[in-house]
């Protein structure tokens, strides 16, 4: 298992490639950490994010979700949206309300030294997101 310290937060994650999609596992402290954490390891799958380089602040609020599941989805997809978009990595998340079915905030967005692997969405196959009683783990899958 790789380990980031992302901005403090010490970040553990893994890929498993296969032919169309690749499954991520992250693990992390909290639970805004596993949310963060995920986003970071899928921008540092997609390239090089220039972290010193942040250029502006895009707002984000997720829809009210079902589950813990179906919001971590979102969340996830809603910053690949913006990143695509914007032609930018995020760099931080700054969080202005977090509930297991809801989140707002805002992200950093920074310019990308390298850019190599596109990530189309991600999916709600196979997601595991759990407390393993000393740390929040996730296992998710992203269409490439």
């Amino acid at each position: 298992m790789n380990a980031h310290q992302f901005f403090h937060k010490n970040i553990e994650f893994s890929y498993c490639e296969h032919t169309a999609d690749v499954e991520i596992h992250v693990s992390a402290d909290t639970l805004t950490d596993i949310f963060e954490g995920a986003l970071l390891v899928m921008c540092d799958y997609m390239g090089v994010p220039d972290f010193t380089s942040s250029f502006t602040v895009e707002p984000f609020t997720s829809s009210l979700s079902h589950s813990l599941e179906e919001h971590f989805v979102d969340f996830l997809n809603e910053a690949l949206f913006i990143s695509i978009t914007k032609k930018a990595a995020i760099s931080r998340v700054h969080w202005k309300s977090f509930l297991h079915t809801s989140s707002a905030g805002s992200f950093e967005l920074c310019r990308w030294l390298q850019f190599h692997k596109e990530i189309k969405a991600v999916t709600h196959h196979n997601l595991r997101l759990f407390h393993n009683g000393r740390k929040w783990e996730c296992f998710f899958i992203v269409d490439v």
